[in-house]
C-alpha cells in the first residue's frame, strides 16, 4: 500500500507558478508565431503583381511550381523565375519563399521539440530507478523524489508528444515531395516508432498514472521500467530514418515509379551512422536529465526545502552527469 505524501512535497509550488505556465507560453508561442508567419506570407502573395511572378501558378498558397510539360520528370526541383537584382521595378519586402518559410517553420518546430527529447530519455530511467529504490526500501523519500519528478517527467512528455505531432504533419504538409519519393524507406521506420514504441510509451505510462493504489508496487514498478524502455525504442526507429538520410542505403530507385524503394532493411538497421548517432543521443538525453535534476535539487537545498529527498536527488544527478 503506498503511504501517503505530504502535499506541499507532493505538488511544489514552482512547478504551478512558474514551469507549467512557461511551457503553456511557449506552446502559444510557437503555434502562434507559425500562425502568424503563414499569415504574413499568405498577405504577402494577394499583394504581389503577376508581372512580378511570371512563373507564379494560380494554385494554393505555398506552392510557386509551374504545370510540368508532359514528359517531364515532376521529382525534378524548378528554379523559380528571378530578377534582376538591379531591376529598377523589383519589388521590396516580398513575401518569403516556399522553401525557406519550410524551413524556418520546421526548423522552430524541431527546435522547441528538441528542447523536451532528451530529457524525456534520462529522466524516466531515472525516475524508474527512484521508485525501485522505494519499492526496496519502503523509505518515504523515495517515494517523494518519484513522485516529485515523475510529475515534471509527465509535463516533459506531454509536451514533447504535442510537438512530436506537428513534426509529423510538417513531413507530409512542407515536405511533400519529398515524403512521396523516399516514403517506402522513410516512413517505414517512424511508422514502427508510432505503433511500437509510442504505444508501449503512452500504455504503460497510463498504467502507471493511474496504478498507484490498483496495482501492487512490483507490477506498478514494471509499468513505469517500460516507459523508459519504450523512450529507448521510440529514440532508435526517430534515429533510423535520421540515420538512412544522413547515409542512405539498403534501396533502389524505381524510374517507372519515380521513387526510392527499400531493398535490404538490414543495410539499414545496421547503418554504422544509426550505430554512432544512437549511443550519443542515449548519453545526452542522461546528461541533460540529470543536469536538470541536479539544478532543481540544488535549488531546493539553497532554500532547506525538502533537504532529504533533494539530496539524495542531487546525489543520483550528479552521479548519473559525472558518471
Amino acid at each position: 500500500e503506498v503511504p501517503p505524501v505530504d502535499a506541499a512535497e507532493e505538488t511544489p509550488p514552482w512547478t504551478q507558478r512558474f514551469l507549467i505556465p512557461t511551457i503553456l507560453a511557449l506552446t502559444v508561442v510557437l503555434i502562434g508565431g507559425g500562425a502568424l508567419v503563414y499569415l504574413v506570407d499568405v498577405m504577402g502573395r494577394d499583394n504581389v503583381s503577376p508581372d512580378l511572378h511570371p512563373g507564379a501558378s494560380s494554385g494554393p498558397i505555398g506552392r510557386n511550381n509551374t504545370r510540368p510539360k508532359t514528359g517531364q520528370n515532376t521529382l525534378s526541383r524548378q528554379q523559380p523565375e528571378t530578377q534582376p537584382i538591379d531591376d529598377p521595378n523589383r519589388r521590396t519586402g516580398e513575401p518569403m519563399e516556399d522553401v525557406l518559410l519550410a524551413r524556418w517553420q520546421f526548423g522552430i518546430t524541431t527546435v522547441y521539440h528538441w528542447l523536451f527529447v532528451p530529457i524525456t530519455l534520462g529522466i524516466t530511467w531515472m525516475v524508474a530507478i527512484m521508485q525501485t529504490a522505494w519499492v526496496r526500501t519502503k523509505k518515504p523519500e523515495y517515494l517523494r523524489m518519484t513522485k516529485f519528478w515523475g510529475k515534471l517527467m509527465l509535463i516533459n512528455f506531454a509536451v514533447g508528444v504535442v510537438t512530436g505531432i506537428v513534426q509529423e504533419f510538417q513531413f507530409g504538409m512542407n515536405w511533400s515531395t519529398y515524403s512521396r519519393f523516399v516514403g517506402d524507406i522513410f516512413g517505414a521506420p517512424l511508422a514502427i516508432e508510432a505503433l511500437l514504441a509510442f504505444f508501449i510509451e503512452s500504455t504503460f505510462l497510463g498504467l502507471w498514472i493511474f496504478g498507484w493504489k490498483k496495482l501492487s508496487p512490483k507490477v506498478h514498478l514494471l509499468t513505469i521500467w517500460m516507459v523508459a524502455f519504450g523512450t529507448m525504442v521510440s529514440s532508435f526507429f526517430i534515429l533510423l530514418a535520421n540515420s538512412w538520410m544522413q547515409y542512405p542505403t539498403g534501396y533502389t530507385l524505381n524510374p517507372a515509379a519515380g521513387r526510392a524503394e527499400m531493398q535490404n532493411f538490414g543495410e539499414i538497421i545496421t547503418s554504422r551512422v544509426l550505430w554512432t548517432h544512437f549511443p550519443h543521443t542515449v548519453a545526452v538525453g542522461f546528461a541533460t536529465a540529470s543536469a536538470l535534476i541536479l539544478g532543481v535539487a540544488a535549488s531546493h537545498l539553497a532554500r532547506k526545502l525538502h533537504v532529504v529527498s533533494m539530496r539524495k536527488s542531487a546525489a543520483l544527478g550528479g552521479a548519473v552527469l559525472l558518471g
